[in-house]
């Protein structure tokens, strides 16, 4: 039901209609862009791919409406997104490789710092087909089936109170679930880990398009309702297949 592995979009160049070059320092590693960051958040990852890396980014598009750059949420520096409001931002984006002479892997090549905030208009988050449940939410194994690969995912199984429907999720995928709220799954005492099952209120709203591919729904924490202590060998396991399809 979810989606496979891939390498996320991340089309950091200054040529980019989005992401103008409106000056540049003497050094030779500093220029400013112009962004504008939609209102609502997409799904990618801040590595080279990897299904337990999925978090929620910004996206950023040019005056047609065409994705250019995806930022994690802490990305740029000295900005906060609030999900929304459509921003307008000069950035001050630093090139590392030029600053440094030395290459960057399994990173971004830049850093971005906020310049100045040249716009900030609220325009709402869609409500279309909107619906608020009570969901079940505990830790799953992903896990590979052959003898070529050997790794094990973290994922969650979310399962809506009152019915049969289920959700097979990257640990963030739920926007809101914070750091301390996704330790709460993985409870430890002197054994170590300790399965345990969330309940959560969310709100599930449909997406105009997929915010990341077969993912056609934004998933929000409302509030943590509870926990309850499962016991330490009832951990589920899927099969990679399984779980991607």
């Amino acid at each position: 039901m979810k989606n496979w592995i891939r390498i996320p979009i991340m089309l950091l160049m200054v040529a980019m209609a989005a992401s103008s070059c409106d000056d540049s320092s003497d050094d030779g590693a500093t220029t400013y862009w112009t962004v504008t960051i939609e209102p609502e958040y997409v799904l990618s990852s801040p590595y080279w791919g990897g299904w337990g890396l999925v978090t929620p980014h910004m996206e950023a598009i040019n005056e047609r409406g065409d994705r250019t750059d995806l930022y994690a949420l802490e990305e740029i520096r000295g900005f906060t997104f609030e999900e929304g409001y459509r921003y307008q931002l000069q950035l001050r984006v630093v090139d590392k490789f030029k600053k440094t002479g030395q290459y960057v892997a399994d990173a971004s090549q830049y850093e971005f710092y906020l310049n100045k905030i040249i716009s900030k208009e609220y325009v709402g988050i869609r409500q279309e087909g909107r619906r608020d449940v009570e969901m079940d939410v505990e830790e799953v194994r992903v896990r590979s089936t052959n003898d070529y690969e050997s790794w094990e995912y973290i994922a969650l199984l979310g399962k809506v109170i009152g019915t049969d429907e289920t959700f097979l999720l990257h640990p963030f995928e739920i926007y809101g679930l914070t750091y301390v709220d996704f330790q709460m799954l993985m409870d430890r005492d002197e054994r170590g880990s300790i399965p345990v099952r969330v309940r959560m209120k969310v709100s599930i709203t449909p997406s105009e398009k997929p915010i990341y591919p077969n993912i056609n729904q934004r998933i929000r924490l409302i509030e943590v309702l509870g926990k309850q202590q499962l016991e330490c060998d009832s951990i589920i396991y899927r099969d990679k297949y399984e779980a991607f399809i």
